[in-house]
């Protein structure tokens, strides 16, 4: 199942499926989301990873591989609505700055 997310900038998929809004076919993430993301993490590793865990901590950062830009937002719908807006024919991939995973869910 698919969770999206629309302000009216399209639809922001947040797990890998379809979503339906009137973005066409061919922007939907679909097969080419492992390279997206694997190209996303190899920009963060190389590139961004030093500068932005030293100033940013703990912020979200959406990378858009195909054209190398990134944005820093407090948090991870704020990164991805920031790049969709900004490279809104590309899919960003956000990665959580300096943690594994970008959620954590706590047992109370």
């Amino acid at each position: 199942m698919s969770k999206t997310v629309d302000r009216g900038l399209g639809c922001i998929p947040l797990f890998i499926d379809k979503c339906s809004s009137s973005i066409p076919e061919s922007k939907h993430v679909g097969a080419n989301m492992p390279t997206t993301a694997d190209d996303a993490k190899a920009i963060y590793e190389a590139e961004l990873k030093e500068t932005l865990e030293r100033d940013f901590l703990g912020q979200h950062v959406a990378i858009v591989s195909q054209t190398r830009r990134h944005f820093i937002r407090q948090t991870f719908l704020e990164a991805a609505l920031a790049a969709r807006e900004a490279e809104p024919d590309h899919v960003p991939f956000v990665i959580r700055i300096g943690h594994d995973a970008a959620f954590h869910i706590e047992a109370v």
